[in-house]
């Protein structure tokens, strides 16, 4: 018969920001019509389903957290170990910060002219293999959000990237003329590691 759909600041949807009101739509895809998102922000969501009998189902609350929304919101810079592009060996890049305080949240938001690899503390971040997806790198480069709030310690923390060619600084020739792409160059990456504490002040690691 219809649906409804609420977002919310907090789980218990006391902070309703937008309703879309009882929809009768045969769609199973809705657009958010709500307030401007914030970037760094956790929301909530749920939706309810009214039947032809007039009975009302209501989801479990479901969750989704926004990203950079925007160049602007970068505080790192794009590194590189500058060698050739040439140059073989992977380059391996290390930091070492301190967190004095209480750690709520914490977010790893990189983004990589090829392919890489994080560690924090000796731990590899995440499971995937070939991230960054390929794409336009002369038009467009992609960034992947890691939680890192359980890797992230009381005191002294170290980061880690190796960082891979890829499609980016492609080394073999004759393949599609990759390896005259207009982008091509070493390995680069641009990092920020965003650390909300118990207090809500925010500190960001960055290259």
């Amino acid at each position: 018969q219809g649906f409804s759909i609420e977002v919310s600041q907090d789980k218990n949807f006391d902070t309703v920001i937008w309703d879309s009101g009882m929809t009768a739509s045969p769609l199973n895809l809705a657009v958010y019509q709500g307030p401007e998102l914030h970037p760094f922000t956790r929301y909530w969501w749920k939706v309810t389903v009214s039947a032809a009998s007039g009975k009302k189902t209501e989801s479990q609350p479901a969750e989704f957290e926004t990203g950079m929304m925007g160049m602007h919101n970068w505080q790192g810079s794009w590194i590189s170990d500058h060698n050739s592009r040439e140059h073989k060996p992977a380059p391996y890049f290390r930091k070492e910060f301190k967190v004095e305080r209480k750690v709520r949240s914490a977010r790893a938001y990189i983004a990589v002219g090829g392919l890489y690899e994080l560690y924090i503390n000796g731990e590899r971040i995440g499971n995937h293999r070939l991230d960054p997806m390929y794409t336009r790198y002369d038009r467009r480069n992609l960034y992947v959000t890691h939680d890192v709030t359980a890797q992230i310690q009381n005191g002294a923390n170290a980061v880690g990237v190796i960082l891979g060619n890829g499609w980016y600084n492609h080394q073999s020739g004759a393949v599609w003329d990759f390896d005259n792409a207009p982008w091509r160059n070493r390995p680069a990456f641009c990092m920020d590691i965003r650390i909300e504490y118990e207090n809500g002040d925010i500190e960001v690691v960055t290259t």
